[in-house]
């Protein structure tokens, strides 16, 4: 199991890397009652957006308008980063997260080992997720997803996998404040609100019986990106997105 979801989470980041560079980023996950805090790497990508097509940049400012007053059905767009989509009107975001987390930090109790021989532990978070842009610099959304954990190193070998939910997922993108090209939105702030839906105990952790248990656990994370697909696409006049 712990095989498969790993392999299954490298051929999403490769077929992700293929079709358009991906949102890179530096993680932090907030302590649980037990282990944590963890730290690493993440990966967040659009996939489908959902919502008008843009009026063609060929056309006039009159036809412009009338396209816009008049925008026809909304409909789902196959790429990756939703270039073909109408900015100006309200469109849907549909995408994934993956974060691979660690932390040496685990103050749980096993028979037979020192503190200084305890498990660390890995967590892998796989969230698909919807979001809508609110302005230029703000999006909100929320998601649905796993959480992995399992042993880093040690003497203790232990693995689980719980259902998460992640209501809050709030990004922003400071500098698209103050400049009139959409390359300045690659630098975004994420928070996210995920909440572990299932019981967290010792033996999640491989610890001794009895000494560890949360019936849920809400954590918040937060990431620091560097949207590269910015600087590797075409810009967006701001003035098409007011």
């Amino acid at each position: 199991m712990r095989q498969a979801l790993l392999g299954g989470a490298f051929a999403v980041l490769l077929v992700a890397a293929v079709a358009e560079p991906v949102s890179a980023a530096v993680g932090w996950l907030e302590r649980l009652s037990g282990p944590g805090p963890f730290k690493g790497v993440q990966y967040a990508f659009p996939v489908a957006c959902y919502g008008w097509e843009a009026p063609s940049s060929t056309a006039s400012g009159a036809a412009d308008q009338q396209a816009r007053r008049q925008p026809g059905d909304p409909t789902f767009f196959l790429d990756w980063d939703c270039r073909s989509a109408d900015r100006e009107q309200m469109r849907v975001v549909f995408g994934l997260d993956v974060a691979s987390l660690a932390t040496n930090e685990n103050p749980l109790t096993y028979a037979g080992i020192g503190a200084d021989d305890k498990p660390g532990v890995r967590a892998l978070l796989l969230v698909p997720y919807v979001s809508v842009p609110l302005g230029l610099a703000f999006e909100a959304g929320a998601g649905i997803g796993f959480l992995r954990l399992t042993d880093r190193g040690g003497e203790v070998d232990f693995s689980s996998t719980k259902f998460l939910i992640q209501p809050i997922r709030l990004t922003f993108k400071p500098l698209a404040l103050f400049s009139d090209s959409t390359r300045w939105e690659f630098l975004q702030f994420a928070l996210n609100g995920t909440l572990i839906a299932q019981k967290i105990e010792d033996r999640d952790f491989g610890a001794v019986p009895g000494t560890f248990r949360e019936p849920t656990e809400m954590l918040w994370q937060a990431t620091i990106r560097i949207d590269v697909g910015k600087f590797v696409f075409k810009d967006e006049p701001r003035s098409r997105r007011r």
